[in-house]
């Protein structure tokens, strides 16, 4: 049967579009269409007000690898996966065998891209400083732009149901400074051969702003929702050159920063002694 046999499983804003991007060039390699199915956390991320297609359902969900061949490397990148630590124990009783990919990068600068998406996308209209002082106004975003970078937790939920050997981390630093060097060490843990002619250079998923104001309403909209499963990535990617610019000129969040930094000190120290790499950049960027 064909079924996934690799997750990645996190972050959100971490270079996971990249990666998934990545991974498709490889002709051992199949990645479904649908880049997050969310299926193993469907319940919890209904909830959010992202409003992401989901996967409900296991025949919907191996119906997204019905054109697997001879490929041997088989994956779901699900970023909710991270954060709902249930989906640990129910990814290994759905394959026992199943390596888990983590992307990681910088909380601090994960939580301000991630503001300044939904910002683009019209998500939210509060000030970043506004929802770190006032976590009981604003929960949701509080969970998505702090919260979600409190990456210890999740991760001691997935090293205490799989074993060290079966957990891949990667930072982002290293998967954007490094591409070819990371992606090949990525292939070896998926035991699949080592690409030296793939190229590597361009960053998916770049922040963006949008052209015209009306933008902002279209990813509220529930008929645009629904239209966005009929159209083909071809032409998802042509409208999102005419509907968003790419912009240099990003707000530099200073006080911003340094708050962020300071609720996420903690957890940075751990996750730095969980997974056994040197995140001193972290703790001393802001």
């Amino acid at each position: 049967m064909n079924h996934p046999n690799f997750f990645v499983i996190g972050t959100p804003k971490g270079g996971t579009t990249s990666l998934f991007h990545y991974l498709e060039e490889h002709p051992e390699i199949f990645i479904p269409k649908i880049k997050e199915p969310h299926y193993f956390t469907h319940q919890e991320v209904a909830k959010s007000y992202y409003r992401p297609r989901i996967i409900t359902s296991q025949n919907e969900y191996l119906d997204l690898y019905k054109d697997v061949t001879n490929e041997t490397a088989i994956g779901d990148l699900s970023s909710s996966y991270l954060y709902h630590f249930k989906s640990a124990n129910r990814i290994k009783n759905y394959n026992s065998e199943s390596r888990i990919i983590v992307v990681l990068r910088n909380p601090v600068d994960r939580a301000i891209s991630h503001y300044m998406m939904d910002i683009s996308l019209g998500f939210v209209k509060a000030s970043l400083m506004d929802i770190i002082d006032k976590k009981e106004n604003f929960s949701q975003h509080y969970n998505q732009y702090v919260e979600v970078g409190q990456y210890s937790e999740g991760l001691a939920a997935y090293y205490e149901v799989f074993n060290e050997n079966r957990i891949k981390i990667i930072l982002s630093d290293d998967l954007f400074l490094n591409t070819t060097e990371t992606m090949n060490e990525l292939f070896d843990f998926l035991e699949v051969k080592d690409l030296q002619n793939l190229k590597f250079e361009r960053k998916f998923n770049q922040y963006k702003e949008p052209r015209y104001d009306f933008v902002k309403r279209l990813h509220r909209n529930k008929i645009m929702e629904k239209l966005k499963d009929l159209i083909s990535p071809e032409i998802k990617d042509k409208l999102k050159g005419f509907l968003f610019r790419t912009t240099a000129i990003k707000p530099e969040f200073i006080e911003e920063r340094a708050a962020l930094f300071n609720l996420l000190k903690e957890d940075i120290i751990f996750t730095e002694k969980l997974i056994g790499r040197d995140l001193s950049g972290w703790k001393s960027k802001l």
